[in-house]
């Protein structure tokens, strides 16, 4: 017959096994299975080549390369020109379709063929003689550039303001748009369409 003390023994050695089995247990099924280390690692590939691409792309890219024989401010300024103008000769400070026409391949260089087939009326189309001719006041239209960290890829902000008569009483309207510009080639490579409304909201 066990003593009191072999029994406390034996009850502390079951005890210990127990624990020890459920540790045992527990870090199994926490130990990731081979197929997870593997994805995990794959992930971590991934994500290593990309950010060095990101980082290579950017250092290509970036306005501070000296590849880059180009004047950034000035280029900036021209284009904030070209476009200011081209706005401006589109919404509003064309009064006649004559007008627009003379200005027409000009726009179209300016802006593109997606602009154009978006935002350009038919030269040739008389229906937009009234649509010239409904303008009753010149164009403010205010473009500016975003934090450029790609010359290829920079962001120009155009605000565009026009008074024009609608159903015979005289309204503001405006425009704005985001362009994607090519400090380099010189050239818008798409747009987007911000927002259009109906009020006066540039000071005059």
């Amino acid at each position: 017959m066990l003593s009191q003390d072999d029994k406390l023994k034996q009850a502390f050695q079951i005890g210990l096994c127990a624990v020890t089995i459920m540790t045992v247990a527990v870090t199994c099924m926490n130990i990731p299975n081979n197929s997870e280390v593997i994805e995990t690692k794959k992930q971590t590939r991934v994500i290593k080549q990309r950010t060095k691409e990101e980082k290579e792309a950017y250092r290509k890219n970036s306005p501070l390369n000296p590849k880059f024989k180009i004047d950034i401010k000035k280029a900036e300024e021209e284009a904030i020109e070209r476009i200011d103008t081209g706005l401006a000769t589109l919404y509003g400070n064309s009064h006649s379709l004559a007008d627009y026409q003379n200005h027409y391949q000009e726009l179209v260089e300016t802006f593109g063929s997606k602009f154009k087939k978006a935002h350009l009326p038919n030269p040739k189309d008389k229906v937009n003689q009234d649509l010239f001719e409904s303008y009753v006041e010149n164009t403010q239209a205010n473009s500016y550039f975003e934090n450029i960290d790609n010359v290829h890829h920079a962001k120009i902000i155009s605000f565009v303001e026009y008074k024009s008569k609608v159903y015979g009483n005289e309204q503001y309207l405006n425009i704005s748009f985001e362009f994607d510009y090519d400090l380099v080639k010189g050239k818008i490579n798409s747009f987007k369409d911000v927002r259009y409304q109906t009020e006066k909201v540039m000071e005059q």
